[in-house]
């Protein structure tokens, strides 16, 4: 697979010829039977399984190198993930957040290749989106989901429930007998001793504080894993609820707020414009140009473990037809120049041209400084996601 596709890299001049990819077509359609033939294919799709197929041959490789080094010294490792090596992956992170008490749950990961951006706010919509920044912004904007459950607010109401029966024992006669409901069944009624019932009641209270009080702002405990909790935890437990597990607690739900964050960017950020939109329940491709900008910074909160960082455009693939069929073309930047490549000719052009394409997909490289304070000097205003 790499050797096939060596030959499409950039060229000197004196060296440039037409290149046919008969080899990374072969290979492609091993696999996958859309790409046999001379059917027309999706760019998004091919690039997918490119880098599929690619981390496929690395990984191979990196096992492979493993195991002769290993026979050399096996104090040595070279089992790196393609994700590491591939200058294309990144990591979003999905944040849910609990709209009454604040906490959040463990962020959830995902590997991408390519962020998928939506030229319209939906897809009934035709009122497309003029700018990149807006897709970004809506991809990124928060979303509320309800009946989530809320492991911290079910502490918070058990906490409360059992303050609530430690003054109604308080309020009893000494030596008597309380009913009250079951801490697991609310609907049922329990009797208990008023000292016994003061004693496990007021312990298992304080093991909840406890809990409370340790709380990272994380919503971290998971009533259904017996592992959660320590074995003191648990003896206090089984007092209160004669023997019947966590689990069957009485749980709370409530509205969270979702957004994603950046987790770990890639080196190379790809953006897939979806340009297709419903019109009289057809599927139809909007064909209207979305402007982006030469440099895209991002910064917190989109961006999790860092301040600032910046990427500069390095090619913008363009889709020519309607949603039936067409072509593809490519605006590539070499160095600071651009050229427009087709299945026709390879040409120069301005930077001005590559930023009026209909961009089907967006590919931004990551910048270093010195290299971006450079560029953003011929830049005016570059925007900023956070």
């Amino acid at each position: 697979m790499r050797a096939s596709t060596i030959e499409l890299l950039p060229k000197p001049k004196s060296q440039i010829a037409s290149v046919v990819p008969r080899d990374l077509n072969l290979i492609l359609s091993e696999d996958a039977s859309m790409f046999r033939g001379m059917r027309q294919q999706d760019a998004e799709e091919g690039f997918q399984l490119i880098m599929e197929k690619l981390d496929k041959e690395v990984h191979q490789s990196a096992r492979d190198e493993w195991s002769l080094s290993s026979l050399l010294d096996s104090s040595k490792s070279s089992t790196s993930q393609p994700s590491q090596l591939n200058p294309f992956y990144g990591l979003t992170g999905n944040m849910l957040e609990c709209s009454q008490c604040g906490m959040k749950k463990p962020m959830w990961t995902d590997t991408f290749l390519n962020l998928k951006l939506s030229l319209c706010p939906s897809m009934d919509s035709q009122r497309p989106f003029r700018h990149l920044y807006e897709s970004l912004q809506h991809y990124i904007s928060k979303e509320h989901i309800e009946g989530v459950e809320c492991t911290h607010c079910t502490l918070v109401k058990l906490h409360e429930t059992i303050v609530e029966q430690i003054s109604a024992l308080q309020a009893a006669a000494p030596e008597s007998d309380v009913v009250m409901p079951s801490l697991i069944d609310p609907s049922v009624a329990e009797v208990h001793h008023r000292d016994d019932g003061l004693g496990y009641r007021g312990e298992l209270r304080d093991n909840l504080i406890k809990r409370l009080k340790s709380s990272t702002g994380v919503c971290d405990v998971d009533f259904d894993d017996p592992a959660c909790w320590t074995s003191d935890e648990l003896r206090t437990w089984y007092c209160n609820t004669q023997n019947i597990s966590p689990q069957y607690v009485p749980r709370v739900y409530a509205t969270f707020v979702r957004h994603v964050v950046l987790a770990r960017p890639p080196r190379v950020l790809a953006f897939h414009i979806n340009r297709n939109v419903y019109v009289h329940d057809s599927i139809v491709k909007l064909d209207v140009h979305l402007a982006f900008d030469q440099v895209l910074v991002l910064r917190p909160p989109f961006l999790r473990h860092c301040e600032t960082l910046a990427y500069h455009l390095l090619a913008v693939v363009v889709h020519h037809g309607n949603e039936r069929g067409g072509h593809y073309t490519c605006y590539r930047r070499i160095h600071s120049s651009w050229v427009h490549v087709s299945d026709e000719a390879v040409v120069s052009v301005s930077l001005s041209e590559v930023l009026r394409a209909k961009a089907y997909l967006l590919l931004y490289e990551q910048q270093h400084e010195n290299t971006l304070q450079q560029r953003q000097e011929t830049t005016l205003n570059p925007r900023v996601i956070s």
